[in-house]
């Protein structure tokens, strides 16, 4: 039976990536419905523009654009909240706006995983780095980004794997279209990615599968490579932030 998949991507400032973003959606091979939404926050470039014209250019009986301009900049944590409140679909998947994907049965062969693992809240996958037009080698070549060494990929994702990092890459990210996911302790994150993928792994296993479907792009603008990391006042809000995980951890009746 085919199922109806929400892709969000908030979106601020990236104008010059979104064709690309966009176009990588839209290429995905499956009989399933996408619903693409898009969130610009109150961006200040050319985003409501390139915006328009995708969304009067783009046209496939299962695919679908939709676009919310903000009148004011929500921050990303809302600007998820938003489009997810907005989600209707069966499983919803998350793309960033600079980022975009490069295996076109991405989604087909997370949601099949999904269909037939119904213990399992979520997938995710590897992915490539890029820069400037180029793919980023690492010491053995172009190879795509799996979780750290010290998880054990063959075995199920759960939630305390979470409570002191994040290690899934966003745009990689298939997960049931859950309800009020996003809670108030979110607003002390910066961005909503770690926080998120706790809440899911609460709700049911989560799985890596063992290939590379998107592309991070790394440049000086992204939300991540802004955030400074070495100063005391992040080291404070690290553990403000893993504090606040343990409580909701044990608070969900699950023991450290």
């Amino acid at each position: 039976m085919n199922k109806v998949i929400n892709v969000i991507m908030p979106s601020y400032n990236c104008g010059k990536f979104l064709d690309h973003s966009v176009l990588s959606v839209f290429s995905q091979i499956t009989n399933h419905k996408i619903v693409l939404l898009i969130s610009n926050d109150c961006s200040t470039d050319n985003t409501e523009e390139v915006l328009n014209r995708l969304q009067n250019s783009l046209f496939r009986d299962n695919f679908e654009i939709q676009v919310f301009n903000q009148s004011s900049n929500l921050g990303e944590v809302n600007n998820t909240k938003f489009l997810l409140d907005n989600c209707h679909g069966d499983y919803i998947s998350y793309i960033d706006a600079d980022d975009f994907w490069i295996n076109p049965n991405k989604l087909d062969t997370q949601v099949n995983f999904l269909e037939n693992n119904l213990d399992y809240s979520m997938c995710f996958t590897g992915y490539l780095q890029y820069e400037d037009g180029e793919y980023i080698p690492t010491a053995n070549g172009i190879v795509w980004l799996s979780p750290p060494q010290n998880i054990d990929i063959d075995k199920p994702i759960t939630p305390d794997m979470f409570i002191s990092t994040n290690f899934i890459g966003s745009s990689s990210r298939v997960f049931r279209n859950y309800k009020n996911l996003i809670k108030d302790y979110f607003v002390n994150f910066p961005y909503s990615d770690w926080p998120l993928n706790f809440e899911i792994s609460l709700l049911g296993n989560i799985k890596y599968l063992n290939f590379p479907s998107f592309c991070y792009r790394v440049h000086g603008n992204s939300l991540t490579m802004n955030l400074s990391k070495d100063t005391n006042e992040n080291i404070d809000k690290y553990n403000e932030r893993v504090n606040l995980l343990q409580i909701r951890y044990k608070s969900y009746g699950k023991i450290l």
